[in-house]
């Protein structure tokens, strides 16, 4: 029996692994054939404008996530033996989830219409930003509850559903985005696009849930837990939230001050390379999400298993890394230069710089999940904020004289700091364990 059982939990693990590595193989490829439609529609300096608005609004993303969806998540995968309590969990997050979007929705309208009649004339460099901020405010408002679906289904292990979501996401970017911008030949399409893409996509997740909460018999449980649970998972947002912000900065503030210091096409060019960088972390985000999530419950007696257990799935990690690495430093130029056009062959020299930063974000996503788990998320804030100030310093230094590439080298060594912390935490949760 015991054996028939671990059987059954080894094979749970590996099909969550492969629904989770096919959902980020799928956006992956997905998100790939996007941009180089994007790219190959668009002129260079238009392409540069969508890079510049995409990433500012995905700095917005961050702000309206609020740390709500990962404090959901933590708490949902916390009460997996209580299901009246894990959907009481889910139902408080959604309101939340409601509240704090439509407010962020009515101020980021203001600040658009406000931006329009304030600076009416048109940007000589980027001359569709205006009307790309409109599309922005309803962007952010159905990713906030896009991301909020697939933070519960994490939390459930319902990968599946995060399969779905994904294809449905990105499958959407790529049919209703090009398909506008093709139809339109203009770029405020391709924002317009963005939004049927997202908001279907959201709409798809919220059926979902609503099948699962079906199933499950909609039972919740009383009130005073609600009233109680409904501060914590509003406490614990909070460090998230400021963890996040730094995510934003360190995220996009490269190619923000890219956008403003540097020539044309070095935006274009960085934002390929650090786009598709960033897609191949998700090949470790897929492993870390499907396999962290029994780190919610770490006691002493179990702490001896489970730290060997995270040393395994380490290894593991470490072994698929070094693949990705030899993979991009081998033909990770040649591919950017035969998909994108050779208009953006700086993008392949970009993004061999770009494999330090790869490594160390592989890296800390695993430690950062054992944190969050650990409801430790506040204990990493000052090492973020130390590394976002270091690549402020570094990228100010670096972009007027290298552009794409000093960006670049920047972000890899702003991470060191960051990566020697959070081994150091994780040692230590583990350590009081004990």
């Amino acid at each position: 029996v015991v054996v028939e059982e671990y059987m059954k939990k080894q094979i749970n693990i590996l099909n969550d692994t492969i629904l989770s590595l096919g959902s980020k193989a799928v956006g992956m490829i997905l998100f790939m054939a996007t941009d180089i439609m994007i790219a190959r529609f668009l002129s260079t300096e238009s392409y540069d404008e969508w890079s510049f608005f995409y990433a500012i609004i995905t700095m917005c993303y961050w702000l309206v996530w609020f740390g709500i969806n990962e404090s959901v998540r933590v708490f949902v995968a916390k009460e997996r033996k209580n299901i009246k309590r894990q959907n009481s969990n889910i139902r408080i997050g959604i309101k939340l989830r409601l509240l704090i979007s439509g407010l962020f929705l009515l101020l980021f309208t203001i600040a658009s219409i406000v931006f329009i009649f304030v600076e009416p004339s048109k940007n000589l460099r980027y001359p569709h930003l205006k009307e790309l901020f409109v599309c922005g405010s309803l962007l952010c408002f159905a990713n906030s509850l896009l991301e909020y679906f697939k933070a519960v289904f994490i939390g459930l292990v319902k990968f599946k559903n995060i399969f779905i979501l994904t294809l449905a996401e990105f499958g959407g970017y790529f049919i209703f985005g090009v398909g506008c911008l093709v139809i339109s030949k203009n770029i405020i399409g391709l924002g317009i696009g963005y939004i049927i893409a997202i908001w279907n996509a959201a709409l798809i997740g919220s059926i979902l849930l609503k099948k699962y909460l079906r199933e499950s018999k909609c039972q919740y449980a009383d009130s005073e837990y609600e009233k109680t649970i409904r501060w914590s998972i509003f406490k614990y947002a909070m460090p998230i939230f400021v963890v996040s912000i730094g995510s934003l900065l360190l995220t996009e503030m490269d190619s923000l001050m890219l956008g403003v210091m540097s020539e044309t096409g070095e935006i274009g060019a960085y934002s390929i390379a650090k786009s598709l960088m960033g897609k191949l972390t998700h090949v470790n985000l897929a492993i870390c999400t499907s396999t962290m999530t029994v780190f919610a419950v770490l006691t002493k007696e179990n702490v001896n298993r489970m730290r060997k257990t995270f040393h395994k799935i380490m290894l593991g990690n470490v072994a698929v890394m070094l693949l990705i690495c030899v993979a991009v430093l081998l033909f990770g130029p040649y591919v950017i230069r035969i998909l994108y056009g050779v208009e953006y062959s700086k993008s392949g020299i970009v993004i061999i710089y770009l494999i330090p930063y790869y490594c160390g974000y592989a890296i800390t996503i695993f430690m950062s999940a054992l944190l969050d788990y650990q409801e430790k998320a506040k204990q990493r804030v000052p090492i973020y904020f130390a590394m976002i100030l270091l690549n402020f310093i570094l990228n100010m230094l670096f972009i007027p004289r290298y552009g794409a590439i000093g960006a670049a080298i920047a972000t890899d060594f702003s991470l060191l700091p960051y990566l020697v912390g959070l081994i150091f935490l994780s040692y230590k949760v583990f350590k009081e364990k004990e």
